[in-house]
């Protein structure tokens, strides 16, 4: 959302962005890879399965196309409810809106899981823990925190995932998959990664 707490259209962008800073520069950052460089994610892809990836891709796909009008109104409940705090008035009504229309999306979420069980048992994603780390995420949006999702899976959730579930979210601290990557300096970009120059 805007700086007067109005909703963007949304940006679709990578689990693994993040950003890091300009080392010969008192300030700055850029956008960088979790993984690393352009051979480490490669290494990734292979150990976690590039098939695997495109089917829970279109899988993604799939609910975020079934879920985009509850998102949309989640997004709009959230600027009203911080617009709300600015402003000096009480939130109760609009967290209470927001809480509702989140419900209805985990209810609508959890139709989709049923409905897509075998598809996602194929894919080593149990259900009951999709739908736990989403409600959890969501839980915490609802609260005022800000404005920014934090989809950080905690511990506990991410070990009901299988280890290559592990790796998507985490792959530098996933059991069995360090292999894969080599430490980044922290004077250098990785090679094959962009920086900006100053």
């Amino acid at each position: 959302m805007d700086t007067s707490y109005r909703p963007l259209p949304p940006v679709l962008t990578c689990r693994h962005l993040v950003t890091r800073p300009l080392n010969d520069q008192k300030s700055g950052w850029y956008g960088g890879c979790e993984i690393g460089d352009q051979a480490a994610r490669l290494r990734w892809v292979a150990q976690v399965d590039a098939a695997w990836l495109q089917e829970v891709a279109q899988l993604r796909q799939q609910m975020e196309v079934n879920n985009r009008p509850f998102i949309e109104k989640i997004w709009v409940a959230k600027a009203l409810q911080l617009a709300a705090e600015q402003q000096g008035r009480s939130v109760e009504a609009a967290t209470e809106a927001l809480q509702l229309v989140a419900n209805a999306f985990l209810a609508e979420s959890a139709t989709f899981l049923l409905l897509h069980q075998k598809e996602l048992e194929q894919l080593e994603l149990p259900a009951d823990a999709v739908l736990l780390l989403l409600r959890r995420s969501l839980a915490a949006f609802v609260a005022l925190d800000g404005a920014q999702p934090r989809w950080e899976i905690p511990d506990d959730v991410l070990e009901a995932f299988p280890d290559r579930v592990r790796a998507f979210f985490r792959p530098r601290r996933s059991n069995g998959f360090g292999a894969a990557f080599r430490p980044l300096s922290s004077n250098d970009a990785p090679r094959g990664e962009f920086r900006p120059k100053p």
